[in-house]
Formats: C-alpha cells, sequence, structure tokens
C-alpha cells in the first residue's frame, strides 16, 4: 500500500498532522454551547495505520468527540471503516456547530474554513459516506449550497459516494440515514451506491 501521512492544508488556521486523532475546533473555541461563533468543530479523524484507504463520514453537525476522545457515532464509523478495509476516518458535517441533539435551523452555520476542510475530507478520501439525516438535508444542505459548490464538489466524486440507506422516502423528504438511527444499523451493513436518481433527490 501506498504510505499516508496527512497534512491538513496549510492555508487554514489550523494545519496540524492527521495521525492517530485530531480535531480542529474555531480558533477562539468555547464549550459554551450557545455560543453559535466559536462552539464549532470543522475536522475530525482517526487514523490507525499510515497507508491508505481513507472513509469519510459527512455528517449533520459535531457532538462531543475531541482528539483523544469519541462519541458512539464516531466509535461506531471507526468499527465500520475497519470491516470495510479502511486505515483512517475523517469525519466533517453540515454545519461546524456543535450540538448533541435537538438541532434547529440557527444551528445550520456559514463558515468559510469549514468549507475549507468539507472539500479537503471529501477530495482526499476513497470512500464518502453520506450520513447527514433529516435536519442536514432539511437545513444544513440548502445552507451549504446556498454559499459553496456543494453539488459541484460531490459531482465531481460522485463515485465515491455511499449511504447507509435513505429515509424519507415515502414522505418525499429524501435524505441519507445516520448510521445510529432507530434501529441503528449493523457494523457489516452494505454501503449503498448514489444512482443518478439518488444524488439529484437530495442535492
Amino acid at each position: 500500500m501506498q504510505d499516508h501521512s496527512t497534512i491538513l492544508p496549510h492555508n487554514l488556521s489550523s494545519p496540524v498532522k492527521a495521525e492517530h486523532g485530531t480535531a480542529v475546533f474555531h480558533s477562539n473555541y468555547s464549550i459554551d454551547q450557545t455560543d453559535l461563533i466559536s462552539n464549532r468543530r470543522s475536522f475530525l479523524s482517526r487514523t490507525w495505520d499510515k497507508s491508505l484507504p481513507i472513509m469519510t463520514l459527512f455528517g449533520m453537525n459535531p457532538s462531543v468527540a475531541e482528539s483523544c476522545s469519541n462519541d458512539p457515532t464516531i466509535e461506531f464509523m471507526i468499527k465500520v471503516a475497519r470491516y470495510n478495509g479502511y486505515v483512517s476516518l475523517y469525519v466533517i458535517n453540515t454545519s461546524p456547530y456543535i450540538k448533541r441533539a435537538e438541532t434547529k435551523r440557527q444551528d445550520f452555520v456559514i463558515d468559510d474554513e469549514h468549507w475549507e476542510y468539507i472539500k479537503y475530507a471529501v477530495s482526499e478520501a476513497d470512500l464518502v459516506v453520506l450520513a447527514w439525516g433529516e435536519n442536514g438535508q432539511k437545513y444544513g444542505v440548502p445552507t451549504l449550497t446556498s454559499h459553496f459548490p456543494l453539488r459541484t464538489l460531490l459531482a465531481g466524486n460522485s463515485e465515491k459516494l455511499r449511504v447507509f440507506d435513505f429515509g424519507g422516502i415515502n414522505s418525499m423528504k429524501k435524505f441519507p440515514k445516520h448510521p445510529l438511527q432507530r434501529p441503528s444499523f449493523e457494523i457489516n451493513h452494505e454501503l449503498k451506491i448514489l444512482t443518478i436518481s439518488d444524488f439529484n433527490s437530495i442535492l
């Protein structure tokens, strides 16, 4: 395998080497969950081998995972990545604002640096799992696409895109399901390839 030692983009304010665990927070990071400006995480990685390949999870918004601690989603996705033969997991979200539950429209914020990490994590990955859920589809994707070329980025990497499954099909509000939605998926769940119709319906 090709040697893999990842350096995050130098034009960003937090260029760090992604080896075992990396978390990139706002430069004035605050743990105050009411602080929409500073309570942000743009990028997370877990790497257990310096070879390739890389899986990226594209979720809704960050929860509580940091450089050396995981939340349930990260724990699960590490197992999924390992099961499928990946040696690194990158995590990005439709919004960098950190919130554990009950996301609302105002929680989906515009952040230029966050967009740079989205571009990086999608472009560098060998597989990108879309899993931003119903609110990510309802609020996160429109917020991103109104300010950044998200559709163009994902279209240019369409062969990499996967989902666990789609929700909202019967209600005409289709969205990529989160892996821990109820009932949660199994580690060995077969990730689905997006069709052109799937792509167009969510983007």
